[in-house]
């Protein structure tokens, strides 16, 4: 038994020490310096984690499983997470009594939302019981974080009464049920070596430079995209700084740093991208919108470039994409409230040729960001 607990404390602090990268590491007398996190490059050399090393000569190596030559751990490298503010209010109901608290409290956000500090109450009676909560109802509310990044944050209404009946406020209960989450509608890595994070809006990366997320490097088997997170002066790509790309990004095959007219910068002329966050119409105030479902339509045509996860991104030419909003109609009045519609990129660039579903012509340069679909259901007569 003793054998055995030796055992797994052992394995656990192996695994612990191949889930963080160590700052330098020694094998056969020979220093390796950690440079960055790279699961990319690793994955395709078969290395034991995502922890990339260079020796003194700025050769670059990764350590494989079971070598032939144990190699010596020497510190680990510590992410460096900034701390961040949240602040809230909420105003607890019970009967005509009401008590106002103003909520503060210290945050990081380092893949998963984690409290740094306990929270901090300032709570007085009010006789304003508008947008109050009753006892266990939820207070939903959204931040930003220093980086742009949104969460989607609710924290319960908990209370008890004193003696005399006033409301008192359990801040360890509360503070227990306070939540916060990574918004899911915008662009933003969702794993890889930074997440979550917004993607750098360019960065250059191995003599091209890209404007969205790219599969730069990837499996051939693997359909995810990524971005770098952090760039430096020169629009270079930080290494170490990198996550992939959730569904709501869009997709960029980059151009070369040497061309000086990128007529292409992203290797297309028109994306569509049924994840990209939709707006209202123009002129009007943008709506919470839903997102068509895509396909080609009719036989594949020489512009058609490439596809992935429901997005196409094609030149000026011929090829339909058909959009069909499942349970409603699209939103933008241009589309008449149409369910489907077949769309042709040109004849001008970034923009569409929309038709209905009957063949007439709806409109000639659509961006991208206006097929969003209504949240009203069909009516089933």
């Amino acid at each position: 038994m003793l054998k055995l607990v030796v055992f797994l404390l052992i394995f656990s602090t192996w695994q612990v020490l191949l889930d963080q990268c160590c700052k330098r590491k020694l094998q056969d007398g020979i220093e390796y310096k950690f440079r960055e996190n790279n699961d990319i490059a690793t994955s395709m050399f078969g290395c034991q984690d995502d922890c990339v090393f260079e020796d003194s000569d700025k050769n670059t190596f990764c350590f494989k499983a079971g070598g032939t030559s144990p190699s010596q751990c020497v510190g680990q490298v510590t992410n460096s997470t900034e701390v961040e503010r949240g602040h809230t209010n909420l105003t607890l109901r019970d009967g005509d009594q009401g008590v106002f608290c103003d909520v503060e409290f210290d945050y990081i956000l380092n893949k998963t939302f984690q409290l740094d500090t306990d929270l901090l109450f300032k709570c007085n009676p009010t006789s304003d019981l508008q947008n109050s909560k009753a006892f266990l109802e939820q207070n939903q509310f959204k931040m930003k974080t220093s980086q742009g990044v949104d969460l989607d944050c609710s924290m319960n209404a908990i209370f008890s009464n004193d003696a005399s009946g006033s409301i008192e406020v359990p801040k360890k209960a509360v503070e227990k049920s306070l939540s916060c989450n990574v918004s899911t509608e915008v662009c933003l890595t969702n794993n890889g070596s930074v997440y979550p994070a917004k993607c750098a809006p360019t960065f250059r990366y191995l003599g091209r430079e890209y404007h969205a997320c790219t599969d730069k490097e990837m499996a051939e088997n693997d359909d995810r995209l990524w971005c770098a997170t952090l760039v430096d002066a020169e629009n270079n790509a930080v290494p170490g700084h990198w996550g992939y790309c959730s569904s709501k990004c869009s997709y960029c095959a980059g151009s070369p740093i040497t061309e000086r007219l990128q007529t292409r910068p992203c290797g297309y002329d028109c994306l569509v991208n049924p994840g990209k966050p939709m707006k209202g119409s123009v002129g009007s105030k943008d709506a919470p919108l839903l997102s068509p479902l895509t396909s080609i339509y009719g036989e594949k045509e020489a512009n058609l470039l490439d596809g992935w996860r429901g997005q196409f991104w094609l030149n000026i030419g011929k090829q339909l994409v058909r959009l069909t909003c499942p349970i409603s109609k699209f939103f933008d009045p241009s589309l008449k409230q149409m369910q489907t519609i077949y769309v042709m990129c040109g004849p001008t660039q970034y923009r569409f040729t929309v038709y209905s579903d009957s063949g007439d012509l709806l409109h000639e340069e659509f961006k991208n960001d206006r097929f969003g679909c209504g949240k009203g259901r069909l009516n089933k007569n």
